[in-house]
């Protein structure tokens, strides 16, 4: 049996914005932003919460099937406030900041293509193959972990 304890800090009513969006397959990330993926089949919607200059920083929109995080100036908002996507069949992401990416829950994308073009740090688990590319200037490292373990603890990384 294992457990997962999620701490948040608490945030006042005022400070959640949604935005309605339609089906994507690919998310370019183009600030200094915390976004957590969600795998949902059912949420049509993006739910940004933090403080309120993350809010009025952050801009959420979509050009036919991307969807791009952006905000005003490069201003470094990975501390301020978190932007929850949710994802089905997700292909392509960008990233080109310094932006955290993690992921809820397992993503079910059958191949996910990450482009590194940022000092970004990204903690996802798909159920399929990830392909990782870094841009000129960038360098990766990751750790892949079997998918046949049951509790962290048992967890073990693998060489490249």
């Amino acid at each position: 049996m294992s457990s997962v304890l999620f701490a948040q800090r608490q945030i006042s009513p005022g400070n959640i914005r949604e935005v309605t969006i339609e089906k994507f397959s690919s998310l370019v990330v183009r600030n200094d932003v915390t976004i957590m993926l969600i795998e949902d089949r059912n949420n049509d919607s993006v739910r940004i919460e933090g403080n309120k200059k993350f809010l009025e920083s952050v801009k959420v929109f979509q050009v036919g099937k991307t969807l791009i995080v952006s905000g005003k100036g490069h201003k470094r908002l990975k501390k301020e406030g978190i932007i929850y996507i949710p994802v089905r069949n997700l292909q392509n992401i960008q990233v080109n900041a310094a932006a955290k990416i993690i992921s809820y829950n397992t993503l079910q994308s059958p191949v996910l293509n990450l482009l590194i073009n940022g000092a970004c740090t990204v903690d996802i688990v798909v159920n399929g193959r990830l392909n990782i590319r870094e841009s000129d200037g960038y360098d990766f490292s990751y750790t892949r972990v079997p998918n046949n373990t049951n509790t962290l603890s048992e967890r073990t990384p693998l060489e490249k």
